[in-house]
């Protein structure tokens, strides 16, 4: 029997390989506090694997670790760590290795994420270990935090599909290339937003193999599988659009990591409800909040309902153009990421006109 500790949604590639295997197959709810499944997971009989969805828990690494081994000593039950998008050196993963625990799934595709599983259910990495993780944490631990000094991290989420998250993200690139840093979007999410870009407009630079396309002097990455290389290009800063909070492919553990984190968020009858879901959960914490069109009369009593986050909010003017950077954010910006400046550039603007392919029948341009 395998069952996996977490939501249906989040476990659903599990389910699916169980089935294949001829296995039975349970859930275990979530909750954020690990603890409190223990008395579920252990009422479950005859349990071969227990996959922990460890995204989900508020407990130090150190209380993971030591529930996980609790339970697995009284079941004696193969543990399995879903732990999709993180990074290597993660503080969990590393007290989890410490623990004795070999069999992770990191990976951000469903093909990978389902050969991971595959791989730590036929034994193989109880008999050879998780080897990338042993590297990062063993052998390579001084060069990654070298690499991990040249660069910031900073990740943009939405409350609901359509708020301005991907225009925010670009716009915060335009600033840091206006300030004369060099900075790349990174497309966290199932749009298929850039490679739409490189379909439909005259681009600068596409590379299919790196998932890079270069577009309005902007630097995007489409390929997940490549963040590993891409963060060893030099670029001073990267920007990780997550796409909607709360959706099914929304990696929030690998949101959570970045070095600074804005939310886009609205106040209309329409987006309140998402708005106040975001706002209110638990697990974002020091994340700065960017109203979308919201009117100047409605600003301060707004900022006022929000309390002890009343210092964490920002107006954003309209910037219908994504590409052409928004000057009159730029106090918003500089509040949120402080920068010396390098360059006092603005990108040079192209028509709407030049930016389309031209292409005729046949294709032939």
């Amino acid at each position: 029997m395998i069952i996996f500790i977490g939501s249906a949604e989040k476990g659903y590639f599990a389910e699916e390989i169980a089935e294949k295997k001829g296995k039975e197959f349970a859930y275990v709810k979530s909750n954020s506090r690990i603890e409190l499944q223990k008395t579920e997971i252990l009422e479950h009989q005859g349990v071969e694997y227990m996959i922990f969805d460890i995204q989900q828990y508020l407990d130090s690494a150190e209380e993971i670790a030591k529930q996980i081994i609790t339970i697995r000593n009284c079941n004696n039950a193969t543990v399995i760590i879903y732990a999709s998008g993180y990074m290597l050196k993660n503080k969990v993963l590393v007290e989890l290795c410490k623990v004795g625990i070999k069999n992770f799934i990191i990976g951000v595709t469903l093909s990978e994420i389902k050969q991971q599983l595959e791989l730590a259910l036929a034994g193989y990495y109880e008999a050879n270990g998780f080897e990338e993780l042993e590297i990062i944490t063993l052998q390579e631990q001084e060069e990654e935090r070298r690499r991990e000094a040249s660069y910031k991290l900073i990740g943009v989420a939405g409350a609901m599909s359509r708020i301005g998250t991907t225009t925010q993200a670009l716009q915060v690139v335009k600033y840091l290339l206006y300030k004369g840093y060099k900075a790349c979007y990174i497309e966290m999410n199932d749009t298929g937003y850039v490679e739409n870009v490189a379909a439909f407009y005259d681009c600068e630079n596409v590379d299919e193999d790196m998932g890079e396309v270069v577009f309005m002097n902007v630097h995007h990455f489409y390929r997940q599988d490549k963040i590993s290389e891409i963060l060893k290009l030099g670029y001073d800063f990267y920007v990780y659009d997550y796409g909607v909070c709360g959706s099914q492919n929304f990696n929030r553990t690998s949101y959570l990591e970045k070095d600074i984190r804005l939310a886009c968020v609205g106040a209309k009858v329409s987006e309140v409800v998402y708005t106040t879901t975001l706002i209110e959960n638990e697990f974002y914490t020091d994340i700065y909040y960017l109203f979308i069109h919201v009117p100047e009369a409605d600003r301060k009593g707004l900022k006022e309902s929000m309390k002890d986050k009343e210092e964490r909010i920002y107006f954003p003017c309209y910037s219908p153009e994504a590409y052409e950077f928004a000057i009159d954010n730029l106090p918003i910006y500089e509040d949120i990421i402080p920068l010396d400046n390098k360059s006092k550039d603005i990108p040079q603007r192209k028509s709407i006109r030049d930016m389309f392919k031209r292409k005729k029948k046949n294709g032939k341009a």
